[in-house]
């Protein structure tokens, strides 16, 4: 099967999710968030919750989790208060849980999200929930 990532944006909550399907490597994953950019309803200070629980096979490199970050980058970000929206990756089993931690490591100096990593999505949603909505 091949990779699919969609998205889903409810403007009640402020809350963007990403699920993700299928095999997914870097050119599946930029080419999402690319088009993500480009639509007409992208709420840059959205929450978002990325679901990688339907992942079937995942083909990331560092090359590629950090071109993402560097995508939606706001540059140095190490002065800014915390109130930021928040970005919580679900990923279960230890690849998808270990790539997830990496792009978190590798880019929450950049963004303009508070990024956490959970193995369980109702945690995930329930942090999401505790935060300010920046929307």
């Amino acid at each position: 099967m091949t990779g699919e990532i969609s998205f889903h944006y409810d403007p009640v909550a402020g809350l963007r999710t990403a699920t993700y399907r299928g095999a997914v490597d870097d050119a599946c994953l930029l080419a999402a968030y690319a088009g993500l950019k480009e639509r007409p309803d992208f709420v840059p200070i959205a929450h978002d919750l990325a679901d990688l629980r339907g992942v079937t096979d995942l083909g990331l490199t560092a090359q590629g989790l950090g071109e993402l970050g560097r995508m939606y980058s706001g540059g140095d970000r190490s002065q800014v208060p915390r109130s930021l929206p928040g970005l919580a990756i679900v990923a279960t089993g230890p690849l998808a849980f270990g790539m997830s931690r990496m792009f978190q490591l590798m880019n929450e100096h950049i963004l303009a999200k508070q990024i956490r990593v959970f193995e369980d999505y109702d945690e995930a949603l329930a942090w999401l929930r505790a935060l300010p909505s920046a929307v």
